[in-house]
């Protein structure tokens, strides 16, 4: 048998992005994360 992320019909936990005119499409998942705000003092 085939481990379960091998399995076709699993959903993926992470989209893959396409190949648009400039960048990615999108160039970013802010759903899954969002970076940390950076105070300079």
């Amino acid at each position: 048998t085939k481990a379960e992320h091998l399995t076709a019909a699993q959903p993926s936990e992470f989209p893959v992005p396409a190949f648009g005119e400039h960048d990615l499409e999108p160039p970013a998942n802010r759903d899954l994360f969002q970076p940390p705000k950076i105070e300079r003092t």
